[in-house]
């Protein structure tokens, strides 16, 4: 729904390792000196050979003004770093949006919840009155989030047709297609990187199908299958994959990804800069030959 309790940092597991995406600004997290790429070793004195991404959370997140301390491996760097941080009310921000160069839309969506169609709705509108003749929308190091957000999100650029099929075990597939209710049909370069997973990939999916968008970063995480948990007995839980993600043409997003129409390599910290952040002048670049 949006805001929760917590330090500010969406993680993600890559093979064995617990790794933060990124860092929410104005937060605990970014106060303490968290930063994207960092992998969390032990939480609260406790080490596992792999963490459970849902186990983390419920461990990491807490009530407003309790602590919880990380251990964290930093890079090449062998020794544990550690930071005890104070929990406090976390308000995700949706999309940051901008004109840039009088006539490119930028649209940064942070995660795909409950209120994020409506954001970036809102944000093409603004944008499209100030003079935006084509969109860059950035999943660079976006997790993921709701399947419906996704399908919401995907409607705004592609008018009619499947948006992504949910296979299950027994092969039954379910289709969930556009809603209707187009923002735009300008152009559209979207961003994504390693961290963009899931819900993400979903959307990235959809648009690179359906020739509505290109695709410009780095291959994406490959997160597209679906979990459910079910209680046991005796008070436990046991979570199982039950289904995958298929895109409009059929593609398998898990432990796969999506290929970028463009391909653009980049470490991290590059993009905290524009001028540096060769990906989205990559995307300027294509926006502006469209």
């Amino acid at each position: 729904r949006g805001p929760f309790y917590g330090i500010g940092i969406p993680i993600s597991n890559r093979e064995d390792d617990l790794g933060v995406v990124g860092v929410i600004g104005g937060t605990p997290a970014e106060g303490a000196g968290l930063m994207a790429n960092d992998v969390i070793v032990e939480i609260d004195g406790e080490v596992r050979p792999k963490w459970d991404v849902d186990e983390a959370v419920l461990r990491i997140r807490g009530e407003e003004g309790t602590q919880v301390t990380l251990g964290i491996r930093r890079g090449e760097e062998t020794d544990l770093r550690e930071f005890t941080i104070t929990r406090a009310k976390i308000d995700v921000p949706n999309v940051e949006s901008e004109l840039i160069d009088g006539r490119i839309g930028y649209i940064q969506l942070y995660s795909f919840n409950q209120p994020s169609a409506s954001d970036v709705r809102e944000a093409i509108e603004s944008l499209t009155a100030e003079g935006a003749e084509g969109f860059i929308l950035d999943l660079r190091n976006n997790p993921g989030g709701l399947l419906s957000s996704s399908v919401e999100v995907s409607s705004l650029f592609v008018a009619d047709g499947v948006i992504v099929r949910v296979e299950d075990r027994t092969g039954t597939i379910e289709e969930h297609r556009a809603r209707g209710g187009v923002a735009t049909d300008a152009p559209v370069v979207v961003l994504v990187n390693g961290n963009s997973a899931s819900a993400s990939e979903i959307v990235g999916g959809a648009l690179q199908d359906y020739g509505r968008a290109t695709l410009v970063g780095e291959q994406t995480f490959g997160k597209g299958s679906v979990q459910q948990i079910e209680e046991l007995s005796f008070g436990g839980a046991i979570k199982l994959t039950v289904a995958h993600y298929l895109t409009p043409k059929g593609r398998v997003i898990d432990k796969v990804g999506l290929t970028p129409d463009i391909i653009v390599e980049m470490e991290p910290e590059l993009q905290m800069e524009r001028e540096t952040d060769t990906q989205l002048q990559r995307a300027i670049e294509e926006i502006k030959g469209a």
